[in-house]
């Protein structure tokens, strides 16, 4: 079931990974400023909202970060029960659960309510 605010939350979440992804090109230093595992979160979140399941492959090349660091959140957010791996797709492919989805629904809003 598609929420009528989808597309709200899509352009919320991809206006902080922009945000982030601006950062670094201020500050470099990629061990003190880069944030893989709330990127990574806010990626399955957007493919969550807009078609369900993401492929590993495509996390790693949107965040431009090793397969083993990708690998690694993957198993930590599966372990949080914060993702679960598509059923129908290839075994690569995760989407955020009902829970993880919720929380990051509610931090989206409450960046808005922070900017009004």
């Amino acid at each position: 079931m598609t929420r009528p605010d989808f597309k709200n939350y899509i352009e919320r979440a991809e206006s902080s990974l922009r945000i982030q992804r601006k950062r670094s090109l201020f500050f470099s230093d990629s061990l003190i400023f880069d944030n893989p595992p709330w990127e990574l979160l806010l990626e399955i979140f957007i493919a969550t909202e807009q078609r369900s399941c993401i492929s590993k492959r495509e996390l790693i090349d949107s965040l431009d970060a090793p397969n083993s660091i990708v690998s690694r959140w993957i198993e930590i957010f599966a372990d949080r029960q914060y993702l679960i791996r598509c059923e129908t797709h290839d075994l690569d492919c995760v989407k955020l659960t009902d829970k993880a989805r919720s929380k990051c629904s509610a931090y989206l809003d409450s960046i808005l309510e922070d900017q009004l």
